[in-house]
């Protein structure tokens, strides 16, 4: 499975990056998140209620996000009743106005029975589900206010 995709946060690309790096952030943003906790530098251990069509049920999530150029580099593992998967991927941050754009891309694949729901569903819903975690740092930043360069900032 790969995707790739767009997103534009209304916070300069430092301050997006920090709110990434925020356990308290990602508990905010990620769909479905019950807790985030730091486990080492750059490594979260989150519970997620996840769901794929009759596939729902907790999952344990290990995410791991580093700098890396322009943006970071992330991966995750994720293990629950219905199977598990695994995605690596990229963020760039690009100033952009006042703001940030991200270019984001992932490869993941899934095992067990939540793969019987089928790629295309499997895409669907990672889809979905990448477009609601950006959609909530929207929120998280600015939403549709504009970051002033001489007061406080969203994030």
């Amino acid at each position: 499975m790969r995707a790739d995709g767009r997103a534009h946060v209304g916070a300069p690309p430092d301050m997006v990056r920090a709110a990434i790096l925020d356990p308290a952030v990602l508990a905010r943003i990620i769909p479905g998140a019950e807790s985030v906790t730091r486990d080492g530098d750059g490594t979260f251990i989150a519970t997620l209620g996840l769901g794929v069509s009759p596939f729902r049920g907790r999952q344990t999530v290990t995410l791991r996000a580093e700098a890396a150029g322009d943006g970071l580099a992330v991966s995750g593992r994720a293990a629950g009743p219905f199977g598990s998967g695994e995605a690596a991927g990229r963020l760039a941050l690009h100033p952009e106005g006042e703001g940030t754009l991200i270019l984001w891309r992932y490869e993941g694949r899934v095992n067990g029975p939540v793969a019987l729901a089928g790629a295309r569903l499997l895409r669907l819903s990672a889809a979905a589900f990448v477009g609601r975690t950006f959609a909530n740092l929207r929120r998280e930043g600015c939403g549709d206010r504009k970051v002033s360069t001489d007061g406080p900032a969203c994030l």
